[in-house]
């Protein structure tokens, strides 16, 4: 499989594609397309700033997703389809990047909480501290952390 994709060859698919959908508003995209759309996306979550997610599978089928979704609205008197998709899946792999970030919160806050409710009511170590006190105070942290971050945002 080739990881360089041709805009010129993109943009002539896409213009076949969207040329079909004024005909039939229920047209599927070309393979080939299809193909291409995936290579771009795959390609953007192969950058340095997406390597260590582990959930990079679930960016690029989120990325693909938004591609094929919205890859109708492009304005064909644009020549950069690359651009276009790539900017889609950007959006796509920061949309989830901040999903998953909201679900470890809410997984740590909720552990934070459950141990100090434990401590409250039988006064024994909490499952956090036997542990490591480094995993309690990353834990602590990254709570920290992201509620300082979204203060603003509610």
């Amino acid at each position: 499989m080739s990881y360089y994709v041709n805009n010129e060859d993109l943009y002539d698919e896409l213009y076949k594609y969207i040329e079909r959908l004024k005909h039939d508003p229920e047209a599927r995209m070309s393979d080939s397309l299809g193909t291409m759309i995936y290579t771009v996306v795959s390609g953007l979550a192969s950058r340095s700033n997406f390597i260590g997610y582990s959930y990079k599978d679930e960016m690029i089928s989120l990325g693909v997703y938004y591609c094929c979704k919205y890859l109708k609205n492009y304005d064909l008197s644009r020549k950069n389809v690359h651009a276009y998709i790539s900017k889609i899946a950007m959006n796509a792999f920061i949309a989830t990047i901040n999903e998953e970030k909201k679900k470890l919160y809410v997984k740590y806050r909720a552990q934070l909480n459950s141990d100090s409710i434990m401590n409250m009511i039988d006064d024994t170590k909490s499952s956090i501290l036997k542990g490591t006190a480094g995993d309690f105070t990353k834990i602590e942290t990254y709570v920290n952390d992201y509620e300082e971050s979204n203060k603003f945002k509610k």
